[in-house]
């Protein structure tokens, strides 16, 4: 068996590229699809390339999308490129590449070019190796095919467990079969899983071939197939889980492929994988409506069919009927779904998709916008598709839905309605009944709710009937019937005329199609006379009716056949069956059309043998005679016409119609009507569209009325004569009939009688005046209608014709549609007629005359009785009102008005100039149809006002003349004024504003009263177009007003207040998105400069609380040039000052003050709080900076003014003290408005000013902006640096604390700022800071900011700062020790942070100057903060003290220091000021390199000396010099924290230094007098903790050195007994370290006996001294066994177990069960190896078993088991 070595080996080998195996690249090399391996190994990459490339570029003109791989693959660099010196990223990249071309190229590989190419990437790429389970996916649909074979060739020979199927084709290189790959697809999710990963990925970007595609739709069916089947096995949980697997394995697969679009063979493949799925997988209905939904998804002609078939096959799954909603909305959206379903029910049960879909159709009649549900179901109830049980189904549904129907429905209603009617007339009759008892529901209601009669149900009879038996057979009714037939006496000369003996006949024949014997028996009955077929009409016009009639196809196929055997058989001119075989070849059914095709060939060879003056077949036909066509004529119809192109006409029913209708009209490229060189004349074609129109006229068969008419309604001039004397008197017959005459026969020859009617209107054209009068006849109602399905059909064929007919008839039907729709209807077919004329002149093209004409004609108002005069009339309001008018007059008139308007604004020909005058006349009268009526009219104005807007603006764009004597300002300003309607106020506005831009002078004189109403009306409106109203009104009508205004040398705010005030109290109700638009266009067109201040002045005043008002104003602002605004806010502030002057001017219009005279000062104080609001605002003030550059003199001016007017309204506001701190603010916000270089400038004057705040203010702002300038800012930096000397000057001259504060921050903001860049200005005023007006100064606050100060300045100027530290230090140190001892500090916490601070930056900058007593008081004063009550803070100060202090000080002053304050911090400063004095000694000699602690040893050596006396000093204290105790807790952490110095020193010591200083420690501690036991004591233990330490970190490093504390550990074991907590600590501090010296003992040191022996003596006293003290035993005991575990001498090992046996024999109990524990614990430790001497201890075992103590007995037995288990053997004592 392999060793796992083996196996990684194996594995590796696998792996190899062999790069140093030149016999195994070799071999690599060899593998080729296209050569022998011998001759592949001989050629190289240059020949290789140039064969492969051959074949790619062949590819590339084959398929363009190979030319990107130019670059890459198949490029001259990728000869050079080697796989394994790649790097992973681009392996993974190539391997992207090299997958996407072989997807591609898949499709080809049949082709050697794609081989050639596909040979490049194995010989170069290597795929074979690298991307093997790719390269067989791609070649897999290949696998029957030699060139799969040459891939087996080439594979590795390890292959992935997707593809282990094919070991036993590689060594044969033989294809494996087709079963094999569906077996392995079956049973191996992996090759299943790589297999539709591989099509989905080449599908995606639609490299995909119908090969792949098929080859996977085979493959994944069957394994689907073999999937379900397996897992039919098994329990119930095991097949669920089974089923379960397959789903989770396949659709995700399916879902992915359905929604890639445009690859139908993708999408059938799916479907056919789905259908086996639902047919045997148990599927739920959720996921059977999942997959509906998945197929569903999207549709193409291509994979409708194969889609409808899936889902039909998963509906019939279904437990339920209903079917998903997405899948009924996108069924409904195939085209010609029903056809699709007519064909899917042939081959397959398709009813419950039908069902279901129908179920789906019954909701969506309400809400859907398209006919097709309501077809859908009216096919379905029309079509018989479903069985009874489904019928009643549906029928519940309907009925529920008609119950539930909402009354405001009426297009569902009307659908619903004529549903249910075709339900209730069809076979489904008792159904529908029997559904309505079921349901309990009435047949009133139902008919109620739809508006409509349903048929009366049948009465069935009262007698019993005798019910046949089910088991009785069939009785025969055909031989019955055909005798009754034979023996019919009635005389039928055409079928055509008579219907008596139709019913009984057609039955009988139907049935005698079963047989042929049959049918023979029916065609020989007498009533047919078929043996005189060719000269009576009688048998061929039984046939006529039934390939005519609604027959099945069977029927109408035999009718035909047998028709064409009477023309074959007899040499008679059948020229009236022409018309009806042409019907015929219109059929939908395939076979018919063939059938009538063998017919009119038939035909066409007896015309070929014809003589001329043959009998015509067909006399009696019909009712009435109708002349025949001459035998030549009827010849070229069928021979020139028909017959070239009756095959084509035969496979498609449009092909016979395109050809038919090309014959009409004449020769087409398109058509073939020529024989030889004859073409069809004129003459001929007119001959045939008679024929053609005779026949339709005079057949009762309405199906064939229907085709020919369709024929002849596209026949051109040919047919003119035939609709004139032959359809239009039809017609006019055809509109006498009534509804009940016609609809009977449309419903029993299943024709729809509104195609039908469409058709025959369709006789009207607009090129003949009959046609067009008889339409005007039926439009004035001068020809009444029987049918309304006539006159829509009438108002359907006006808008074909429409376009074509001419002036001024098209004028004359325009009036009469326009006088009928408006007429009053009396009954439905009036009101029909009404609607429908309406809806035409909806719907038609007006043109312009036509338009003209129609608003010429409105009436004009009622006229006025005889005494106002017309002028009064028309401009008198109350003199129109009382003029008494007739209601129905009036009514009529606006109904009038509302039409014709509507159809101006819906033309697009209402935009022509010629309509103004009449537009404007209209608007004017509608003005006094308003006083009559009392109402508003809004609907006329708008319409009006609307259609003269747009054609103004029309007018305006083209220039094109107009009388302007026509246009009527005062009418739009009426409108305005005297309605309340916004939208009329809008549209007038508007329309005021265009005219302003066209005819200013017109409407100049109307401007003041429009803005009257604005504020309380259009100015609140939200919508687009109110804002678009005010813009116009606004930038067109104020204009003027303000040309106005400056000509009268008026101020413009005073002359416009009302305007502004109009606009600002409208403010808060204007919506927020319009406001900054509507306000910047008011204050450009009344000039910024004048009216900006007072815009903004007036909505702060106005909202004083809302701080959307301030946020606007800054956003207005910054709408505005920057010169604007600083003049806006001048401006604004002496608007303030205004307020407080003895005479008001400006302020008393603009804020009104007159009517609040108690509020003025509430009025100041909002607006200073909005204006520095409005200066502080961050935006506004960027806007106003970039308007500072090096010419900007006018903005400093302007900056000035406002600076001077500021400050004079400052000083005016203090006699007024709510208002001072406003006033301060809006002064400190301007100064941030200046660029920093213009601020400094102008600061520099300020300086010299009395007023301390404000030199504050100036100083803090400079401040705050240095801290904001960047350093690429050169002048502002120049100008600050420059700035610092006059800043020290304002320190010395001033005596005020917070001015000289603020001078203070302000160099040090300046200073961290910019200070480096120039130290000359800095180090003066470092000199001032340091002296008595700063850091000397007896404040605080000038203390802490001028150490803040200093240091910043430190960190600048850093060497330069020397001469400064005699200075500095010795201040800093004295307010740090006064601060530490509260002497009189105010701010404690802060000058100990600032004095850390300064010193931290000393320490770091100038550390060679840290050094000596600098570094000893630092040091010093450190401890007195660690133990002072200060907070987190200070600490923090400390430890960023002690870390500069040890990171920059020179090791020798630094470890001086730290030697000579030790005892300060020991014995004065306490537990917390020690802590953090060690640890930063031991970060010290940490940073140390090891030549410096060496160096230094002797210094450290007496700091660890120190540290290890700490506890016996600290047990002395207190006293006079050791101040602090310490408890035992902080001792022992102290202790640990030394240990850890002392270990750190002796890291960086070698053996040299480190071995002396080892031995001095040792005889220090027992340096002491003998008789100072306790010291000696105390620091033994200082001592061996030390040496714990050591041994645990150091380990077997030293443990050499345990020679030197061998004989005092001894002594001390010996000698010292558990007798007090001292001694305690002592031994355990010895054993603790003698512990780790015996376990990591690697050298023998302990197995010398002169090292052994004593401690093993010594250790056994100590065992029988500490036997009764439980504290101090188990760390006996634990170091007794690792003595004895490191040493592996059996005579030690005897030595100690000598011991410990006497001590088993010892009087004392405890010494006994402490010798078993001990002898328990080296059997532990040692096992076998001490158990050797199991036979000297077993007498001892033997008595302990027998021990009169219980413990020891117990104890003694459990050491027994434990050698047992040892041994592995019983004791057996």
């Amino acid at each position: 068996m392999a060793t796992a070595l083996q196996k990684q080996l194996a594995a590796i080998a696998v792996k190899s590229t062999h790069e140093l195996d030149h016999k195994a690249k070799r071999a690599a090399h060899g593998k080729s699809l296209l050569f022998d391996a011998k001759v592949a190994v001989s050629q190289d990459f240059n020949s290789i390339f140039q064969l492969c490339r051959e074949g790619f570029d062949e590819l590339c003109s084959l398929d363009p999308r190979f030319a990107p791989y130019a670059s890459s693959l198949f490029s001259e660099q990728s000869k050079d490129e080697e796989r394994e010196m790649m790097t992973a990223a681009q392996n993974q990249q190539l391997d992207t590449v090299l997958q996407d071309f072989l997807g591609l190229v898949q499709a080809r590989l049949l082709l050697k070019p794609a081989q050639k190419a596909v040979e490049w990437l194995v010989r170069r790429f290597r795929v074979h190796e690298y991307n093997t389970d790719w390269l067989i996916l791609t070649f897999l649909p290949y696998h029957s095919t030699p060139l799969f074979a040459a891939l087996l060739a080439i594979l590795p020979a390890q292959l992935s467990d997707a593809f282990r199927f094919l070991y036993p084709y590689v060594p044969r290189l033989a294809n494996p079969p087709f079963v094999a790959i569906v077996k392995t697809a079956t049973t191996n999710v992996g090759f299943f899983t790589a297999l539709n990963n591989y099509v989905l990925k080449v599908c995606h970007p639609r490299h995909h071939s119908s090969s792949l595609l098929s080859f996977w739709t085979s493959v994944v069916t069957q394994a689907v197939d073999g999937m379900l089947v397996a897992a039919q096995s098994g329990r119930e949980a095991i097949r669920k889980q089974r089923h379960e697997e397959v789903l989770l394995r396949v659709l995700p697969v399916l879902n992915e492929a359905l929604s890639l679009r445009d690859i139908p063979d993708l999408v059938i493949g799916s479907c056919t994988v789905i259908t086996i799925l639902a047919a045997k997988a148990p599927l739920s209905d959720a996921v059977l409506d999942g997959l509906m939904e998945a197929v569903a998804g999207n549709w193409s002609p291509a994979t409708t069919s194969a889609r409808i078939m899936c889902l039909t096959e998963i509906a019939q799954e279904r437990h339920t009927a209903d079917i998903p909603r997405p899948v009924v909305k996108k069924l409904l959206a195939v085209e010609d779904v029903t056809t699709h379903l007519e064909k899917t029910a042939e081959l397959y049960r398709a009813d419950r998709l039908i069902l279901g879909l129908a179920l789906g159709c019954v909701t969506r009649v309400f809400t859907s916008s398209t006919v097709r549900p309501a077809a859908l179901l009216e096919w379905v109830v029309s079509n018989a598709v479903l069985d009874l049980a489904q019928m009643v189904q549906l029928t519940t549904h309907l009925l529920v839905a008609v119950n539930e129907l909402p009354p405001e429905a009426v297009q569902g209603r009307d659908t619903m309605a004529r549903i249910v009617t075709l339900l209730a007339e069809s076979e489904y009759r008792p159904v529908l009944e029997e559904t309505l008892q079921l349901l309990q529901m009435d047949r009133d209601a139902v008919e109620l709710t739809l508006h409509t009669v349903l048929p009366a149900p049948e009465v069935q009879p009262t007698e019993d009937v005798a019910m046949a038996d089910v088991d009785a057979p069939a009785v025969d009714t055909f031989s019955p019937a055909l005798a009754a037939l034979a023996a019919e006496k009635t005389t039928v000369s055409s079928f055509l005329s008579e219907d008596a003996v139709m019913p009984n006949l057609v039955p009988v024949f139907l049935q005698g199609m079963s047989s042929q014997g049959r049918l023979e028996q029916v065609l020989a009955l007498p009533i047919l006379r078929k043996d005189a077929a060719h000269t009576e009409p009688t048998y061929l016009s039984f046939l006529i009716r039934i390939w005519s009639g609604h027959y099945p196809q069977v029927a109408r196929r035999t009718a035909l056949l047998l028709a064409a055997r009477v023309i074959k058989k007899h040499k008679v001119d059948f020229q009236f069956l022409v018309p009806y075989l042409v019907v015929a070849l219109l059929d939908k059914s395939d076979t018919v059309r063939q059938a009538a095709a063998d017919g009119i060939v038939a035909l066409s060879k007896v015309y070929k043998s014809l003589e001329k003056g043959t009998a015509v077949w067909g006399d009696g036909l019909y009712h009435t005679k109708i002349d025949p066509l001459s035998t030549q004529e009827a010849s070229d119809l069928v021979r020139k016409v028909l017959a070239p192109d009756v095959q084509e006409c035969a496979l498609d029913a449009d092909t016979a119609a395109t050809v038919i209708v090309a014959a009409l009209n004449g020769s087409t490229p398109e058509s073939k009507l020529q024989v030889g060189n004859l073409e069809l004349k004129s003459s001929r074609r007119t001959a045939f569209s008679t024929a053609l129109a005779r026949h339709a006229a005079a057949t009762p068969l309405l199906p064939v009325s229907h085709g020919l008419l369709s024929l002849l309604a596209r026949a051109g001039k040919a047919a003119s004569a035939a609709r004139s004397d032959i359809l239009l008197p039809y017609f006019i017959r055809w509109i006498d009939y009534s509804d009940s005459g016609v609809a009977p026969r449309c419903a029993e020859q299943r024709v729809a009688q509104a195609d039908l009617e469409l058709e025959m209107a369709r006789i009207l054209t607009a090129r003949e005046p009959a046609s067009l009068q008889l339409l005007q006849q039926i439009l004035s109602g001068e020809r009444p209608l029987a049918r309304d399905a006539t006159q829509t059909a009438v108002f359907a064929r006006l808008g074909e014709i429409w376009p074509s007919i001419k002036s001024p008839v098209r004028e004359q039907v325009a009036s009469s549609l326009l006088t009928l729709s408006l007429a009053r209807a009396e009954d439905t077919t009036a009101r029909l007629r009404c609607d429908l004329a309406a809806e035409s002149l909806k719907t038609l093209s007006l043109p312009t005359d036509v338009l003209v004409v129609l608003v010429d004609a409105l009436p004009k108002a009622v006229q006025m009785p005889e005494g106002p005069s017309a002028k009064r009339r028309r401009t008198s309001r109350n003199e129109m009102a009382r003029v008494e008018t007739n209601i129905t007059e009036l009514d009529h008139a606006l109904r009038q008005y509302t039409q014709v308007l509507e159809l101006v604004d819906g033309s697009p020909a209402g935009e022509d100039p010629a309509l103004l005058p009449g537009l404007f006349r209209a608007l004017g009268e509608i003005q006094h149809y308003r006083s009559q009526t009392g109402s508003e009219l809004v609907y006329l104005q708008t319409l009006a006002i609307n259609a003269l807007l747009a054609l103004v603006n029309k007018i305006k764009d083209t220039k094109a003349p107009v009388d302007q004597g026509v246009i009527r300002t005062d009418l739009l300003v009426d409108c305005v004024r005297h309605t309340s309607n916004p939208q009329i106020q809008n549209s007038a506005l508007l329309l005021i504003s265009c005219l302003a831009t066209w005819v200013p002078d017109i409407v100049l004189h109307s401007v003041m009263p429009i803005f009257t109403f604005m504020s309380a009306t259009i100015l609140r409106q939200g919508d687009d177009y109110s804002a678009h109203v005010i813009d116009q009104t606004v930038s067109h009508v104020v204009p003027p007003l303000v040309a106005s205004l400056k000509k009268r040398s008026r101020n413009v705010v005073q002359g416009a207040s009302d305007l502004l005030l109009s606009f600002t109290a409208a403010f808060e109700h204007i919506p927020s998105h319009r406001r900054l638009g509507l306000f910047e266009n008011v204050a450009r067109t009344l000039g910024p400069e004048d009216s900006l201040y007072a815009v903004i002045a007036m909505i702060v005043d106005r909202y004083p609380t809302d701080q959307r008002a301030r946020r606007f104003a800054a956003d207005l602002l910054d709408l505005f040039d920057p010169k604007i605004c600083l003049k806006v806010i001048r401006q604004y502030v002496d608007l303030i000052a205004d307020i407080f002057a003895p005479r008001r001017s400006i302020s008393e219009t603009v804020l009104n003050l007159k009517d609040k005279p108690e509020q003025v000062e509430p009025i100041a104080g909002n607006l200073l709080s909005a204006l520095a609001d409005l200066l502080n605002d961050t935006k506004f003030r960027a806007h106003l900076a970039a308007s500072f550059g090096p010419d900007c003199e006018t903005q400093r001016e302007a900056f000035s003014q406002l600076l001077q007017n500021t400050i004079k309204l400052s000083q005016t506001l203090k006699a007024h003290p709510a208002l001072t701190q406003g006033s301060a603010l809006v002064l400190a916000n301007v100064f941030k408005l200046l660029p920093m270089t213009e601020l400094v400038k102008c600061a520099e004057p300020l300086l010299e000013l009395p007023q301390e705040s404000l030199r504050q203010v100036v100083l803090r702002s400079i401040g705050s902006h240095a801290a904001t300038v960047k350093n690429m800012d050169q002048a502002s930096r120049i100008a600050l640096l420059q700035f610092v000397p006059r800043i020290s000057a304002v320190v010395q001259g001033s005596d005020d604390i917070l001015l000289k504060h603020s001078a203070i921050t302000c160099i040090d903001q300046i200073t961290e700022q910019f200070g480096k860049k120039d130290t000359s200005y800095i180090l003066p005023a470092a000199r001032v800071v340091a002296g008595p007006d700063g850091l000397a100064h007896a404040d605080d606050r000038l203390r802490v900011i001028s150490l803040l100060c200093l240091t910043s300045i430190l960190d600048v100027v850093q060497d330069e700062f020397i001469p400064l530290l005699p200075t500095v230090l010795p201040l800093t140190y004295a307010h740090l020790r006064a601060a530490l001892a509260g002497d009189g500090v105010s701010m404690r916490e802060s000058v100990v942070n600032a004095a850390f601070t300064l010193v931290n930056s000393v320490a770091e900058r100038l550390p060679f100057m840290f050094i000596g007593e600098y570094l000893d008081e630092a040091l010093e004063l450190a401890q007195l903060s660690a133990v002072s009550t200060l907070k987190t803070e200070s600490a923090e100060n400390r430890a960023l003290f002690y870390q500069a202090v040890v990171a920059n000080v020179d090791a020798e002053a630094l470890l001086a220091a730290f030697a000579a304050n030790y005892e300060k911090a020991l014995k004065r400063d306490g537990f917390a000021a020690l802590v953090e004095f060690v640890e930063a000694l031991k970060a010290a000699v940490e940073r140390q390199s090891k030549a410096v602690v060496i160096k230094h040893s002797s210094v450290l050596f007496q700091l660890v000396l120190g540290f290890l006396d700490h506890r016996r000093l600290n047990a002395a204290a207190p006293n006079d010099e050791f101040r602090v105790v310490y408890s035992v807790e902080e001792v022992d952490a102290m202790e640990a924290r030394y240990n850890d110095v002392a270990l750190a020193v002796v890291l960086k010591l070698n053996d040299a230094t480190f071995r002396p200083l080892f031995v001095r420690v040792v005889e220090w501690a027992s340096a002491l007098p003998k008789k100072d036991r306790n010291g000696r004591a105390l620091r033994s233990v200082a001592l061996f903790k030390l040496l714990t330490t050591l041994f645990e970190r150091l380990k077997s490093l030293i443990t050499s050195y345990s020679s030197y504390i061998i004989e005092l550990s001894a002594d001390l074991l010996q000698t010292t007994k558990p007798s007090n907590p001292a001694h305690i600590t002592l031994l355990q501090s010895v054993l603790s370290a003698l512990d780790p010296s015996f376990e990591h003992d690697q050298d023998d040191f302990w197995q010398a006996p002169s090292h052994f022996t004593p401690l093993c003596n010594a250790l056994v006293t100590a065992l029988q001294h500490s036997a009764s003290n439980l504290a101090i035993l188990p760390l006996v005991i634990n170091t007794v066994a690792s003595l004895a575990g490191a040493t592996s001498s059996a005579d030690q090992h005897k030595e100690l177990n000598t011991l410990i046996l006497k001590l088993m024999r010892s009087d004392d109990p405890a010494v006994r069960l402490a010798a078993v524990r001990t002898g328990r614990s080296l059997t532990e430790r040692l096992g076998e190896e001490w158990l050797a001497m199991l036979a000297e201890m077993l007498p001892f075992v033997a008595e302990l078993l027998e021990d009169g103590e219980e413990q020891v007995e117990k104890e003694t037995r459990a050491w027994v088991r434990m050698i047992e288990g040892v041994l592995g053997e019983s004791l057996e004592f």
